[in-house]
């Protein structure tokens, strides 16, 4: 456990994301709903990662960056943990697993519940990029050029390769888009700033 205040974190094992080499049906799909309620809905029941992977045949990486993009576990970059969070009552040890009849409820979807407890009468949506599943908003400058650099260094790696087969073109390619991303950001920042 972590402790934050008076607050004990109590840490999620995603240990299997650097395993994890299985190729799932739902794969680069579009969540759905009913998806993200489950993947709460399991996180909330104690599942491990890799049970949460099969059951909603997704890869690792997918699932840990949709959790942590709904606020379902937090993640510590630097420490290179995940946390459960409130949304989560705090860890599988302190379930009371009757909490997810809210999650059954149609009302759960038509009503929804802000932070501060209180029904809401409209909802924001909102668009959030995430490199790693953090807010590219709450990045450093300092950690875009870093990871910049990370994506050049792969891109230069991957060129050494002799033989280029379709797949890697297009590794390539997806690589030099996140880094055009990452620029079109720092620059549309910094225009901000002027």
């Amino acid at each position: 456990m972590k402790s934050n205040g008076n607050i004990d974190k109590v840490s999620f094992d995603h240990t299997f994301v650097y395993s994890d080499t299985t190729v799932r049906a739902r794969h680069g799909k579009v969540w759905t709903p009913a998806e993200t309620q489950s993947l709460r809905k399991e996180l909330r029941l104690g599942a491990t990662l890799k049970q949460i992977c099969e059951s909603l045949e997704r890869p690792a990486v997918g699932v840990l960056t949709k959790a942590v993009s709904h606020s379902y576990l937090e993640r510590d970059i630097e420490a290179d943990k995940y946390y459960y969070t409130d949304l989560t009552l705090s860890s599988p040890e302190h379930l009371d697993k009757t909490a997810d009849a809210d999650l059954e409820s149609p009302e759960y979807f038509i009503n929804p519940i802000n932070e501060k407890g209180t029904e809401m009468s409209s909802i924001e949506i909102k668009h959030v990029t995430l490199i790693n599943g953090v807010d590219i908003t709450k990045l450093s400058d300092d950690q875009i050029f870093d990871t910049i650099a990370k994506l050049e260094q792969s891109i230069e790696s991957l060129d050494r390769l002799k033989h280029r087969p379709k797949a890697l073109e297009r590794r390539i390619e997806s690589l030099k888009t996140q880094i055009k991303t990452l620029v079109d950001f720092s620059d549309s920042r910094d225009a901000a700033i002027d």
